[in-house]
C-alpha cells in the first residue's frame, strides 16, 4: 500500500524548444542544452581551481607539483571552453536552420553522427580531410 505522504519524483527538466526548431531536432536541442549547462558548471569549478594557488612554500618539489596542477587545470579549462563554444555554435545552427548540414560541403550529416557528436559541423570524410590538412600545416616537432 502506498503512503499518501510520499512525494512523487520531480519531473525531468527539459529546455523549452524555441519556435523554428523542427520536431526532428528536439532530442539534439535538449542534448546540446544539457551538455552546455553541465560544461558551464564544470568551467566555473575549474576556473576557480585554476585561480586558486598556493604561493611558493620553500620546497621545490611542492612548488613544482603545485605548478603542474595549476597548468593541468588551465589546460582542462581551455579544453572545456572550446567544447562549450562548439556546443553553443551548434545551438545557433539549430536556431538558424543550418544544423545537420556540413559547413564545408553542404551535404546532410547522418543522424547517427549527430547523435554521437551533436555539435559536429562536418560529414566524416570532410572532417578527416580537414584534420589531415591541419596536421600538414602544424609545425614539425623536433626531438632534442
Amino acid at each position: 500500500m502506498r503512503s499518501k505522504n510520499r512525494a512523487s519524483p520531480a519531473p525531468a527538466r527539459h529546455p523549452v524548444v524555441p519556435a523554428g526548431i523542427g520536431l526532428r531536432w528536439i532530442w539534439h536541442y535538449s542534448a546540446l542544452c544539457a551538455l552546455r549547462d553541465r560544461l558551464r558548471g564544470e568551467i566555473g569549478r575549474h576556473s576557480q581551481e585554476a585561480t586558486e594557488s598556493s604561493g611558493p612554500g620553500g620546497d621545490p618539489g611542492d612548488d613544482a607539483a603545485i605548478e603542474f596542477e595549476h597548468e593541468a587545470a588551465l589546460k582542462l579549462l581551455e579544453s572545456e571552453e572550446n567544447a562549450l563554444m562548439e556546443i553553443e555554435a551548434a545551438i545557433e545552427r539549430l536556431h538558424g536552420g543550418t544544423y545537420g548540414v556540413c559547413e564545408a560541403t553542404g551535404r546532410r550529416i547522418p543522424d547517427a553522427r549527430l547523435r554521437a557528436i551533436p555539435w559536429c559541423r562536418y560529414v566524416v570524410d570532410e572532417q578527416a580531410r580537414q584534420e589531415a590538412a591541419r596536421r600538414q600545416l602544424a609545425p614539425a616537432k623536433f626531438l632534442p
